[in-house]
């Protein structure tokens, strides 16, 4: 399979249950962003709600919660876009994104002012919460 390359800034919207964090624009000082710019250069710039018309940074969190509930995702995922002059185009999301110093979920979250040890207790606390409820459950389908 073969995708149209798209030149453009790059985004990306992380999520965390339901509702979409800030966006960021990735700034790789290399021509791409790769492994090394994602998790070893000091030198990729995250640009926390970048500046561009209004319209588009709603379009991307729009449509960031819209696949994320559609698809049945929970807890946290990210979002990826490409922006041209034509719009946001979407690339892709990642159900299982990064937990790192480098990652971009924790940074968004943060910059919304949820730090990392209160993002991870949420998840947590979510976990604990879907365990209870199959546990419920699952007693009540023996009573039966």
């Amino acid at each position: 399979m073969a995708e149209q390359y798209i030149a453009g800034r790059e985004m990306t919207v992380g999520i965390v249950d339901g509702v979409a964090l800030p966006v960021i624009e990735i700034l790789p000082a290399t021509a791409f962003y790769d492994f090394e710019a994602k998790y070893y250069r000091d030198d990729t710039r995250y640009v926390l709600d970048p500046e561009m018309p209004a319209g588009v940074l709603r379009d991307m969190r729009d449509a960031t919660e819209a696949i994320y509930r559609e698809i049945g995702l929970r807890d946290a995922a990210r979002a990826d876009f490409m922006i041209d002059e034509r719009g946001a185009w979407f690339l892709e999301i990642n159900s299982a994104p990064g937990m790192t110093t480098h990652s971009l979920v924790p940074k968004a979250a943060r910059h919304r002012g949820t730090d990392m040890p209160e993002l991870c207790g949420g998840f947590v606390r979510r976990a604990l919460g879907r365990r209870e409820a199959l546990r419920t459950a699952r007693a009540l389908a023996e009573q039966t």
